[in-house]
């Protein structure tokens, strides 16, 4: 399969500009993407104004994208699951996966915004968020067999329960998890799900969260062939290499000095130097699909997520540069390649000792019990 393309937002709020706006600039670049041949949308989920994101509930939004489009996939860059029940979760995902025709893609994630979990009076330590998650993931993948079931759960007890409609594909055709660590990244290869990983990090900086999540997917008997990783860029597409950096500079800045990444007390570096700190991709089309493949090669990514927007930006600039990449870079970069030289070198050694800490791993979390009705199992996988 060639290397599949998801345009990411984040649908930042911008003073002065009013919500239908916002929306309907969102919705007119995501017809354009499915135009020019990205396969799949995916919302970040924010609330109480984290990174400006207008997205409180992308589920919705993105229920509203499938309804002006007719192919692309939709769905989340990440639904922060600690801070819903699970069952829930799970009856509106079966839900939309009838509604779209298939075309749900979602991601799922820990949460790392301490403001996100105090607003709704979720304030629980790193451990717990990460226990609630795990567990968060077993119920769906219990109620996702469609049958009556029971589940024995800490967080999440359920007495006797069957997911309604009915799901009729398995969870891990179409669910990812985003993954900032090793231990994540492993949780990823056990369940069978795809990889996503985050934007700003140079592609050695990726080798131990992909070695874990691939000796997982081993371990777990999930098949190589089936691995989805997907990495992020914020990407701006110029007619050249200087244009595109000369209208995408003003707004690379302006992201940098909003940021975390931004060093009290420093000067703020010229665009060129903040386009390499921050692993950002800026060019005319022949040098974007050079790095983008490049990161490929490194990697061995299977899903480029394509951040087109942010801060600064013009719509009008974002939707050219959008376009651009369509046009120009996807049609570089649709030929399947062999896997990547960093996997074939990656030695049996490093591999054994993550199969060895995931050995450990697992011994301090048992799986929950999952009782089911008796008859038919035709709905599990």
């Amino acid at each position: 399969m060639g290397l599949q393309f998801v345009v990411t937002y984040h649908v930042e709020e911008h003073e002065g500009r009013p919500p239908a706006t916002t929306y309907a600039e969102l919705f007119e670049q995501v017809a354009l993407a499915e135009r020019v041949g990205f396969d799949a949308l995916w919302l970040a989920e924010h609330h109480f104004g984290v990174q400006a994101g207008a997205a409180s509930q992308p589920l919705l939004v993105a229920l509203a994208a499938a309804d002006r489009t007719a192919r692309i996939a939709v769905g989340t860059s990440l639904i922060v699951l600690p801070l819903h029940h699970p069952l829930a979760v799970a009856e509106q995902l079966a839900t939309l996966d009838v509604l779209t025709g298939g075309r749900l893609s979602i991601g799922f994630g820990s949460g790392s915004a301490p403001v996100e979990f105090e607003g709704f009076g979720a304030t629980f330590s790193p451990a717990e968020r990460h226990a609630r998650f795990r567990e968060a993931l077993e119920l769906l993948e219990a109620a996702w067999c469609g049958e009556e079931f029971s589940f024995d759960g800490r967080f999440f007890p359920v007495p006797a329960a069957r997911l309604a409609p009915r799901p009729v594909r398995p969870l891990r055709d179409f669910c990812w998890l985003g993954a900032m660590s090793a231990g994540t990244a492993a949780l990823a290869g056990e369940f069978g799900y795809g990889l996503q990983l985050p934007r700003g990090r140079a592609a050695a900086d990726y080798a131990e969260t992909l070695d874990a999540y691939r000796a997982a997917r081993r371990a777990h008997g999930h098949p190589d062939a089936a691995e989805r990783v997907a990495i992020a860029r914020m990407i701006y597409v110029g007619a050249d290499d200087a244009s595109a950096v000369a209208e995408a500079g003003p707004a690379i800045i302006r992201f940098y000095e909003h940021s975390k990444a931004r060093v009290p007390g420093e000067p703020t570096p010229p665009a060129p130097e903040l386009i390499a700190r921050q692993h950002l991709i800026v060019g005319g089309p022949e040098r974007c699909a050079r790095e983008i493949a490049a990161l490929r090669e490194a990697t061995g990514l299977t899903h480029l997520s394509v951040q087109p927007t942010w801060e600064g930006l013009t719509h009008e600039q974002s939707s050219a540069s959008l376009r651009r990449f369509g046009e120009a870079v996807i049609p570089r970069l649709r030929s399947p390649v062999p896997p990547c030289a960093a996997s074939a070198r990656r030695s049996s050694r490093a591999c054994a000792e993550v199969l060895r800490r995931l050995s450990l791993r697992g011994r301090s979390n048992p799986p929950r019990a999952i009782r089911r009705s008796s008859g038919s199992a035709a709905g599990c996988w």
